[in-house]
């Protein structure tokens, strides 16, 4: 088999539906919000989320496999408008690429560079510069992993944490949030299209003792969020949280809908956690603009991901 050469790192089949067919071929709008002054362009979806040798061509493989059969589900959902009688097996082949969907991204090679790099400089400084080297205390120094390194780290990054987390996260609740807005704005994808929230832990005050702030795969009450197409979006919850507090049948029963300001959260914390491009089928990104605007600093891939605090584990911001 012939090396893929040019690596996707969101899957085409996934971005149609966020396109229009024009003539044979599908199209969406590209907003880049790394340029000074981004105006949309107009891009054929085998140019979007492109990276040139991003993967091995092992991996492709396997992501093929992952990517063929979670679109299925993906596009069953969206033609159903439903994701009740879900079997098994589609319920694992969706988690499966929903994971690997959130941990196959530049951002998230990024985001792993820079907690790698800030971790092993904070050990070096605070633990054996003191003990081995006290005549280097208080000298600046910089730790820099390569691009191979990481490569090899994000693809074995993400198959232990499918093998980990699915048999658990396949149990989660799933919920198909229908986009209500008035006046209407369509949903927004992007190169890192996987969105992670928990409300619950927001509520209960308990960022100082977590890493990633409660954005772990198995925190209680961690969630998903993933538009599907410009009018559906997926919202996937770890359910304990809702279950203790006898409150489960409530949110199954407000679970369906997203009216203009919560559709307008999504968008806004898909431009802000991107890594660089956000999508969408029309000329829309007035949301994007907003966003750039009272967040400068969410413009740079170079951003700062990982803040390590002495004494506790590392936590994603």
């Amino acid at each position: 088999m012939s090396e893929t050469k040019r690596n996707h790192t969101v899957q085409r089949a996934f971005l149609q539906n966020f396109s229009k067919k024009i003539n044979n071929a599908f199209f969406l709008y590209q907003f880049d919000k790394n340029m000074n002054n981004p105006k949309p362009i107009r891009i054929n979806i085998k140019n979007a989320t492109v990276i040139k040798h991003f993967y091995p061509q092992f991996f492709e493989d396997w992501l093929s496999v992952i990517e063929g059969n979670g679109i299925k589900v993906i596009n069953k959902i969206i033609e159903d408008k439903s994701v009740v009688g879900l079997s098994k097996e589609e319920r694992f082949n969706l988690m499966t690429w929903i994971i690997t969907q959130d941990l196959r991204t530049k951002e998230r090679r990024n985001e792993l560079k820079q907690m790698a790099e800030s971790l092993t400089k904070a050990v070096i400084q605070h633990s054996i510069i003191p003990r081995k080297a006290p005549q280097y205390k208080g000298k600046d120094f910089r730790i820099e992993y390569s691009d191979m390194y990481m490569e090899h780290s994000q693809i074995l990054h993400t198959r232990n944490l499918i093998e980990k987390c699915l048999p658990t996260m396949v149990n989660y609740r799933i919920y198909l949030l229908k986009n209500e807005s008035n006046p209407y704005i369509p949903f927004y994808t992007a190169d890192h299209p996987i969105l992670k929230d928990n409300v619950y832990y927001k509520k209960m005050k308990k960022y100082d003792n977590l890493i990633a702030n409660g954005m772990g795969y198995l925190c209680k009450g961690f969630e998903f969020y993933i538009p599907i197409n410009s009018d559906l979006c997926l919202h996937i919850v770890e359910p304990t949280p809702y279950i203790e507090n006898h409150i489960i049948g409530l949110l199954d029963t407000l679970e369906n809908k997203m009216d203009y300001q919560n559709v307008v959260y999504v968008n806004s914390r898909l431009v802000g956690y991107c890594n660089r491009f956000v999508y969408c089928i029309d000329k829309e990104f007035e949301i994007a603009y907003r966003m750039l605007k009272d967040f400068p600093e969410c413009r740079s891939e170079m951003r700062k991901r990982v803040e390590i605090k002495q004494g506790l584990p590392p936590e994603l911001i």
